[in-house]
């Protein structure tokens, strides 16, 4: 056959193919084997191979041969750089009447015929000619239909996407759509925020830490441009695609292949969308449960300020702010700290027991003493002044209220970065609602406890004592009465001076606060005497307390002195008075003193 007869049936052959291809819309596969097909019957051929070039691996794959027999065998795939004749096929023909084999290298494919029609090399330009101008018309076409099912499938998971709320839903969705789109590759979702997702999917808290990809995906995530690098000795290509949406950069998309690969602009172009798509879809999520997080917030903070309003005592308030504290961060203590003018440490009932050991007071004075110098709330997630601190996660918030610190409430935790930071403004808010209403509270506390207490001993007042034993006169069924007198103290002043005389009787005071129980009311009776009203308590367990005490404090007064105690009793169902109980008392009192001192009588 003459040569352009070759040439004309080469160009109606590419005609009919491409006519068929788009009218049935043939994919890449069918196209190229009907081309190998019309191509071996027309051209004498007893063998053809069309191999087409890969940009991604720098490869060219085979799309389809007209091997019949055994006698070719070939290689699927041929690297661009060992590309020549040998690289083709594993075994060469052996029969002697095989057809010459012809070798034509085009711009991006390869077409190997073994023909008995002389392939010339006007012929063999002609064929590369037409060849490229199919190649390049079907390359057009499907890379046409990739777009359009590109954008297809981003409508279809915009819809998908934008119609739910929910963050964790989002994610499942968009891991769901790379495995659809890279089924062999492997990925990642690197977020920038508190994420608690589901532990299937693959998705990490980005972390500037891996030495490897650190500035890479810093690169993605700082500048929300597209990066890839080639990891040659795992062979294959990291893509960071960063996850933007229309307000900030919220992650970083991390794809690995299973090879090295180059993407063409269009796929590059494509992932960016699909990353931009997640990216908004994203953002779209944290913005919702954020504007509910602030609605319950300010719902939480209303129905909060409105309890503070209703002129609750400090406990009440105390109880309030934990109760919040608990329900928000879920931490493992929680201490509540006041401090005052004279940088005196007093930590409310409230805490926790961490914050009633020796080293959570100590832990806690110190933190104290340190926010007074600089009073902004401190949020660490991984602290580490002392290895042997148990808890890693706390959140520090001064009670400061018109510039001067009042207190700190701190918040723990075993766990490191456990608390978000959401919690820790939150919680921030609730505690400068309610500085003002602990700062009062603590205030009345203290000016009831003025009232109240003695000055010097720190114990209770003559009038405080005899309103708790009305009141236990009123309610209860029994109580003692122990009134103690310092023996001699009239030398003590005169010896050692008055300053010496309340120093000791400050000791004394102290020893009796030791050996009472919560519901004891110790007293200064008044001048040298001391009183100690027991409820609830028989005279012989009430005996057994004032013995006690008359020992310590002849051994642990500094100088030594000793005490006289007179005692006497109650009970519900005989006459009894208040009065009647301080006459009985003061007589054995006045037995005492006058029967060797030093020493307990009962009446």
């Amino acid at each position: 056959m003459k040569m352009a007869d070759l040439t004309n049936k080469l160009q109606q052959i590419y005609y009919n193919l491409l006519s068929e291809f788009t009218k049935l819309e043939l994919d890449k596969e069918q196209i190229f084997a009907k081309m190998t097909e019309m191509v071996l019957d027309n051209f004498n051929a007893s063998f053809i191979a069309f191999y087409l070039y890969d940009v991604r691996d720098d490869c060219y794959h085979l799309e389809s041969d007209s091997a019949l027999t055994d006698t070719y065998v070939l290689r699927q795939s041929i690297r661009n750089t060992s590309f020549n004749m040998e690289s083709i096929f594993k075994e060469f023909p052996t029969e002697e009447n095989q057809f010459p084999l012809y070798f034509i290298p085009l711009e991006r494919a390869l077409l190997v015929i073994s023909t008995k029609d002389t392939i010339t090399n006007k012929l063999n330009e002609d064929i590369i000619v037409e060849t490229e101008k199919f190649l390049t018309i079907i390359s057009n076409i499907l890379e046409e239909r990739t777009n359009n099912r590109n954008h297809q499938f981003l409508f279809d998971l915009s819809t998908r996407l934008f119609s739910e709320n929910e963050k964790n839903k989002i994610l499942t969705e968009i891991v769901e759509a790379l495995h659809t789109l890279y089924p062999d590759f492997s990925y990642s979702l690197l977020l920038s925020q508190d994420n608690e997702a589901i532990a299937s999917l693959p998705i990490k808290t980005i972390e500037f830490n891996d030495t490897e990809t650190n500035t890479v995906i810093s690169q993605a995530f700082m500048t929300g441009q597209f990066q890839m690098e080639n990891h040659v000795e795992e062979k294959s290509t990291y893509v960071y695609a960063p996850l933007v949406g229309k307000q900030g950069v919220y992650g970083v998309l991390q794809m690995i292949t299973p090879s090295i690969m180059t993407f063409s602009n269009s796929e590059i172009d494509f992932i960016n969308q699909f990353s931009f798509l997640a990216g908004t879809a994203i953002e779209r999520a944290t913005l919702y449960e954020n504007s509910k997080l602030k609605v319950n917030s300010l719902s939480l903070i209303n129905d909060f300020t409105q309890k503070l309003n209703s002129n609750l005592e400090l406990s009440e308030i105390i109880k309030l702010v934990k109760k919040e504290i608990i329900k928000v961060s879920q931490p493992s203590e929680v201490g509540f700290i006041f401090v005052d003018d004279d940088l005196d440490v007093q930590f409310l009932g409230e805490s926790t027991m961490y914050f009633k050991s020796e080293e959570g007071l100590t832990f806690a004075k110190n933190l104290c003493l340190e926010t007074m110098d600089d009073p902004e709330s401190l949020f660490v997630g991984q602290y580490d002044r002392d290895i042997t601190f148990t808890y890693k996660s706390m959140m520090a918030i001064p009670i400061k209220h018109s510039g001067y610190v009042h207190g700190l409430t701190i918040i723990l935790h075993e766990e490191s970065y456990y608390f978000t930071f959401e919690n820790f403004k939150l919680l921030e808010t609730l505690i400068q609602h309610a500085t003002l209403a602990l700062t009062n509270a603590h205030l009345k506390d203290k000016l009831h406890k003025a009232v109240i207490t003695d000055y010097l001993t720190g114990l209770h007042s003559r009038n405080y004592l005899e309103q708790k034993i009305n009141e236990d006169m009123d309610t209860g069924e029994k109580g003692v009465l122990l009134l103690f007198d310092i023996d001699d103290f009239k030398k003590v002043n005169d010896v050692y001076g008055h300053h010496v005389g309340d120093r000791v009787i400050k000791q004394i005071s102290d020893i009796l606060k030791n050996y009472c129980r919560s519901m004891d009311v110790p007293a200064r009776w008044g001048g040298e005497e001391l009183a100690i009203y027991l409820p609830n308590r028989t005279l012989k367990e009430s005996e057994e307390v004032a013995e006690i005490i008359r020992n310590q404090v002849s051994t642990l007064t500094d100088p030594p002195v000793t005490l006289s105690c007179g005692i006497s009793s109650w009970v519900r169902g005989e006459k009894n008075s208040i009065i009647n109980l301080f006459m009985r008392t003061d007589k054995a009192l006045y037995k005492a003193k006058n029967t060797g001192k030093n020493c307990i009588v009962k009446n």
